[in-house]
């Protein structure tokens, strides 16, 4: 598939790494369980299935060190929980999931319950929202059929962890962003920010991690760098 980079399309104003994609970022992960099945219709079977999970994560505990975070909504309607969580805090505390329209709720369900297992302190100490979005993919699968298990969420979560090339998965959360006709760009702005995020954070020299960020041509104050705040120094 075409990528941006391929016609010349720069994103910023700092160099792109060398896949020019989230695996540049240090620390950064991505993992994917795909969804693929030819059964027969409903009843007798759960029909055909071209879905799956993608997991995007910055790495760390974000529970205890959450990360900014931003998002913008470029004439889409696509749904993502957190979202104004992270506009409001301009900080993420979850990996990004993304999934099929009607398999939201699954996957933000099976998020908590994975994430709760990793941290004793989820749910004690504080609550989280999982950051969840989601592309149209019913003219691929059997809407009508919840295609997409915890095992799935657990698989891609799990991947995004996991050491070693991840170019695989990086495709298939561009060919879930690649939606005709545009229906999804919101998702794709979310990716994008995170992506431009954890590129700057991770470039920019430590003296240069202020509160508001760097003054950078073409970025929003609100895609800016910010130091994340622990949970402790947290107000409200």
């Amino acid at each position: 598939m075409t990528r941006a980079a391929d016609l010349g399309i720069r994103i910023g104003v700092l160099p792109p790494g060398p896949t020019a994609s989230i695996a540049d970022v240090p620390g950064a992960g991505v993992g994917h369980a795909m969804v693929w099945r030819d059964e027969p219709d409903p009843p007798a079977g759960r029909g055909v299935a071209r879905t799956g999970v993608t997991v995007l994560d910055p790495g760390g505990n974000l529970f205890r060190r959450p990360v900014p975070a931003g998002g913008a909504v470029l004439n889409g309607a696509g749904e993502c929980t957190g979202f104004l969580s992270a506009a409001e805090w301009g900080l993420a505390e979850t990996p990004v999931f993304l999934t099929s329209t009607m398999q939201v709720g699954r996957v933000y369900d099976a998020a908590c319950e994975l994430l709760m297992a990793e941290d004793p302190g989820i749910g004690t100490d504080d609550v989280i929202i999982p950051i969840v979005a989601e592309c149209d993919d019913s003219f691929l699968s059997d809407a009508r059929r919840m295609q997409v298990s915890a095992a799935d969420v657990a698989t891609a979560l799990a991947a995004a962890g996991a050491p070693g090339p991840r170019a695989a998965a990086l495709l298939a959360v561009q060919h879930c962003l690649a939606q005709p006709h545009g229906r999804r760009r919101n998702l794709r702005a979310l990716v994008v920010a995170a992506e431009l995020q954890g590129l700057l954070q991770a470039q920019l020299p430590r003296r240069d991690r202020k509160r508001r960020g760097p003054e950078l041509p073409g970025v929003p104050s609100r895609l800016r760098c910010h130091r994340p705040v622990l949970r402790s120094q947290r107000a409200g």
